[in-house]
């Protein structure tokens, strides 16, 4: 089974939001990746608006707020997707619910060059299911598990979500291991999408600069991943332990 390590290198946070459910009948709205370089934010994104030459059902804006009005301005979906799809390059798109999201990215892809994704797929609603056997598992109730804020979250978008989504990954990759361990790799299995078919657009990041249709910048890191205790905090803790004289924490050592 091949091996995907999550904990080092580079991986994209992404979202997308829609007209609708079905990649087939809906159109892309907005798309969205963060740039995460061994569990830390770098400040890298990628974001965009699209016209979906169609009209936006007041079901969908009541999700994300993005009007026919707001997006009759925006640039089309061939405008966009290759420059987010060059963002992406190889590495792992990690995503929530992520078989929706690459539905539409390929979809669209597929219209525009006759290829799809060519990247590992990462999906956290199978790390959650795995991880935190609960059935609770949507985006606001992981954050609810995870102690991760959703106070700015009135209304989905791509951005906002990715942002929230990537302080989750980051919980759900070290869940159990007290943020300490960032160096064992994990298995592929159930933790991702294997793309259909090999052979996606160019691989890599576009080249420095803002792209016409998106928005590609730097920006300060932001939610650094916790970082692993010193020797000396270690044996501080351990000292305190044994003064308290409490068992049950001596079970399971920091």
């Amino acid at each position: 089974m091949a091996e995907i390590d999550l904990r080092n290198g580079r991986v994209v946070i992404c979202d997308t939001e829609t007209t609708g459910f079905s990649p087939h009948k809906d159109a892309l709205v907005e798309v969205a990746g963060l740039e995460m370089i061994d569990l830390r934010l770098t400040g890298r994104k990628y974001h965009a608006y699209i016209n979906p030459r169609r009209t936006v059902p007041p079901s969908a804006v009541a999700v994300h707020g993005l009007t026919n009005d707001f997006l009759k301005d925006k640039p089309f979906v061939e405008n966009v997707l290759p420059e987010f799809v060059s963002f992406i390059g190889g590495s792992p798109f990690v995503a929530h619910n992520a078989r929706f999201d690459v539905s539409f990215v390929n979809r669209g892809i597929q219209a525009i060059t006759g290829r799809e994704l060519d990247c590992p797929v990462v999906d956290t609603l199978g790390m959650a299911k795995e991880k935190l056997n609960t059935s609770r598992l949507s985006l606001d109730q992981l954050c609810d598990r995870l102690n991760v804020s959703r106070s700015a979250r009135t209304l989905h978008g791509a951005l906002l979500d990715c942002e929230i989504l990537a302080e989750v990954f980051v919980k759900l990759v070290t869940f159990g291991e007290g943020g300490l361990d960032l160096k064992a790799p994990v298995r592929r299995s159930r933790l991702a999408l294997t793309p259909r078919k090999p052979g996606g657009p160019a691989s890599g990041v576009p080249a420095s600069g803002a792209p016409a249709s998106g928005d590609l910048a730097s920006e300060r890191p932001e939610n650094p991943a916790p970082g692993s205790a010193s020797a000396e905090e270690r044996a501080r803790h351990r000292a305190f332990i044994e003064a308290i004289g409490a068992g049950l924490w001596k079970r399971h050592p920091f």
